[in-house]
């Protein structure tokens, strides 16, 4: 005999489902197991219900971190230099509970050795409080690119050779096949990969900032894609982010300096522009002597671009490139609102149904519509009105993942 499963719905609550769509007033959601069963006005409630009644508060999808680093680290330093990996390890679990307190469901780690390990725990019921992860795990570089660095004497930069290296350093088609199909026994979500230098790096904007060919971005998303998998790059050059829109890359990450033709390559053939605005102004706000130059160009890149992407129609997800954080999965919402002209509900489908897209999980979750997982917060408060108080975690009095209440502040 098959477990009954628990049903709970969510009552009298202003419902943004995460499509855009106009809140609905007085909405209720049932949830039956992990799964949104019904939403809409007036439904019949089973009498073997929890029933939470959320009256003068929102009720919408859990938040979606587009592009994250489950580090053990803060944002614009990393993993501490000072702080063991075992350490960070801790760290970053502890991160990703806090990550889940504020409201954020999925997140996405877009490269680094933890997520993976995360995952596994959580699978095995070592860890719980820990949000969905998508996870890359290592990622792809060429021989003097980004994260191949000049090896000390003793250590090498490939993943292959060295356990606490980060990346896979690939040459060429074959080369990038293989190391494709090595990360997967890694066990990877996704593929991703350094299409150009950080933009820190002299000539980043430049062709001498590109990292792969065309043709090298074609073979790693076609074997990607033969086993079911997306990939990601980082790029934050016009010429490199052309060559992923051809190849058919799926998610462009950064995306600063992205011109007009860019954007309407990418907005025709389907690509989704993840926006990283919070690490930005986190370093920002700090001033780190001798870049604070740098930063202040990239986010002036970065401003222009993902206002572009938005005028034109493109697809824009919302990332943070945090490497943490907790408050700035939310921050990235008031970001895109405050500086790039997005409407509060346009950005929170950013963060939302874009999300999922942005993590290839747009079918399971990221909206609250029938069928979908029962990811949800209940916020206190009307985030169309003042979409900062997404930042406030006292606000967020209800987190609930695949139906399960993992975070109860009191209605």
């Amino acid at each position: 005999m098959s477990e009954e499963k628990k049903t709970t719905a969510i009552t009298n609550g202003r419902l943004i489902d995460g499509t855009g769509a106009d809140p609905v007033e007085n909405a209720t959601v049932i949830i039956e197991g992990s799964t949104i069963k019904e939403v809409g006005k007036g439904l019949n409630i089973p009498k073997s219900a929890t029933v939470l009644d959320v009256s003068g508060k929102t009720v919408m999808p859990g938040i979606i971190n587009a592009h994250m680093h489950l580090a053990g680290g803060s944002s614009g330093t990393g993993p501490s230099p000072y702080r063991p990996r075992e350490v960070q390890m801790f760290k970053a679990a502890d991160d990703a509970k806090q990550i889940l307190a504020s409201g954020i469901t999925t997140v996405k780690d877009c490269a680094g050795r933890n997520a993976p390990f995360l995952k596994q725990a959580v699978r095995e019921g070592v860890l719980t409080g820990l949000p969905r992860i998508v996870a890359a795990c290592c990622a792809l570089t060429r021989t003097n690119g980004p994260l191949d660095n000049p090896p000390s004497a003793w250590k090498s930069r490939d993943a292959r050779e060295n356990n606490e290296a980060e990346a896979l350093v690939c040459d060429g088609v074959d080369e990038c096949i293989k190391a494709v199909r090595y990360s997967m026994r890694l066990g990877a979500d996704f593929i991703k990969v350094f299409a150009s230098f950080n933009f820190f790096h002299p000539g980043a904007a430049s062709l001498s900032g590109v990292v792969f060919s065309l043709e090298e971005l074609e073979a790693i998303v076609k074997t990607a894609a033969k086993v079911g998998k997306f990939v990601t790059v980082h790029s934050q050059n016009c010429f490199s982010s052309k060559d992923c829109v051809l190849a058919g890359i799926k998610t462009i990450d950064h995306g600063s300096r992205s011109d007009e033709e860019v954007v309407a390559l990418g907005k025709e053939r389907g690509t989704i522009f993840v926006s990283t605005l919070a690490y930005l102004r986190v370093m920002l706000d700090a001033r780190p002597p001798g870049v604070a130059m740098m930063i202040q160009e990239e986010w002036d890149r970065s401003v222009e671009a993902y206002s572009m992407m938005h005028d034109a129609g493109a697809v824009v997800a919302a990332g943070t490139d945090s490497f943490g954080d907790a408050k700035e999965g939310a921050m990235e919402i008031e970001l895109l609102n405050k500086y790039c002209g997005f409407t509060p509900m346009e950005a929170i489908v950013a963060a939302t149904k874009r999300g999922a897209e942005a993590c290839f999980i747009g079918d399971k979750t990221g909206t609250i519509e029938t069928g979908k997982a029962a990811d949800i917060i209940v916020v206190d408060g009307d985030p169309l009105a003042e979409v900062k108080i997404l930042q406030d975690v006292d606000k967020i009095k209800i987190v609930m993942l695949e139906g399960n209440i993992c975070i109860d502040r009191g209605l």
